[in-house]
């Protein structure tokens, strides 16, 4: 599962995946699992390419 809120073209809103993060908490997700959610899992699958590169700091 991964989230994710495109600000580029039509109607968004940037800040959808920290509202669904404290939702998910409101709900009784675990920090862990919210964490796994909402960076860990996006981490796993960006990090397939040679070229992804986490920033420093």
């Amino acid at each position: 599962l991964w989230l994710n809120s495109a600000c580029d073209w039509g109607v968004s809103v940037p800040l959808n995946v920290p509202y669904t993060a404290l939702e998910m908490k409101r709900r009784g997700w675990s920090a862990e699992d919210v964490d796994h959610v909402v960076y860990q899992n996006p981490l796993k699958f960006l990090s397939q390419c040679r070229k992804f590169k986490l920033p420093k700091g």
